[in-house]
């Protein structure tokens, strides 16, 4: 056979195995573009995931940020007497009062405040807000820190301790949604002992209507001892130094001799931080009885 004619059985196995390689490699691109795609959207998904969780928490927090000023301004006006209403923002979750007993001893024994408190609870999330004895805490995990610390004033001479009484409350969610016992507070505890509880996450506005009665009791000449019930004592313990810290400091001479220990004193829910002031110093509590009622505004 001549070396120029090709043999018709060779050249169709030749076409057929350029046919078969041809086409793997297009099968091979076309798996590699579906795996690139596939990776990409998964990729994409995880970003965009967790650019939401970034977005949530961050909106939490300006939340929390927001309640927790909202509070302390709640707080800041039961030095006024009268009748007052204050707003709290709620960005999701509810606002309740809480039962805490705040004790003071004046050298013959103790005597007992029903102080109460008011908290903040969002739906989601670890963080909380807690007002007791004029103290504003704000939770986080397994800390705490005191944003507004106890109206306390240590002089040379005097001592000076002020103390809200909240009477009332109960319950409110950002949904709308009250509660409250024949004591018109929510029960303490995980789930404050309430049935079907807030869960709108849509915000509202709290509507604290307080009336306010102010009175002086004499508590004589030191030492003093105040005892505050709460759930973060290592919060108020440090709330409690830097009141010491700033009396030493703007008052050499007074001396402020502040301690505090820990106390569980029978039939609490929580420790007692104990505040012991030395020294002769007449002293004076100012009880702030607040009577409050609880109403939400602008919910779902």
């Amino acid at each position: 056979m001549s070396p120029d004619v090709r043999d018709p059985v060779t050249s169709r196995a030749k076409r057929t195995a350029d046919t078969s390689r041809s086409n793997d490699r297009a099968q091979s691109t076309v798996v590699g573009v579906t795996l690139l795609i596939a990776i990409t959207v998964t990729s994409l998904g995880l970003i965009t995931a967790g650019a939401g969780v970034v977005v949530e928490e961050h909106a939490r927090t300006i939340g929390m940020e927001a309640t927790t000023a909202d509070l302390t301004d709640a707080i800041d006006a039961t030095d006024r007497g009268g009748r007052t209403t204050a707003s709290v923002r709620l960005a999701g979750g509810r606002l309740d009062t809480i039962d805490r007993t705040v004790r003071v001893h004046d050298g013959s024994g103790w005597r007992s405040l029903e102080a109460n408190g008011i908290r903040y609870v969002p739906n989601s999330g670890d963080q909380r807000v807690v007002s007791v004895a004029g103290i504003v805490v704000r939770e986080y995990g397994d800390g705490a820190i005191a944003v507004r610390d106890p109206a306390v004033l240590v002089g040379e001479e005097a001592f000076v301790v002020t103390i809200p009484v909240i009477r009332g409350g109960g319950a409110v969610g950002a949904n709308g949604w009250t509660a409250g016992g024949t004591d018109g507070r929510a029960v303490d505890g995980t789930d404050d002992g309430v049935v079907g509880g807030p869960t709108g996450a849509s915000g509202g506005t709290a509507r604290l209507r307080m009336a306010i009665d102010h009175a002086d009791r004499s508590l004589g000449t030191g030492p003093f001892r105040i005892a505050i019930e709460t759930s973060t004592p290592a919060a108020v313990e440090r709330a409690v130094r830097r009141i010491s810290d700033r009396a030493a400091a703007s008052d050499p001479e007074a001396d402020p001799s502040m301690s505090v220990e820990r106390r569980r004193f029978a039939g609490d829910d929580h420790e007692s931080v104990v505040v012991t002031v030395g020294g002769d110093r007449e002293g004076h509590l100012l009880v702030r009885t607040v009577d409050l009622e609880l109403e939400v505004t602008n919910g779902a």
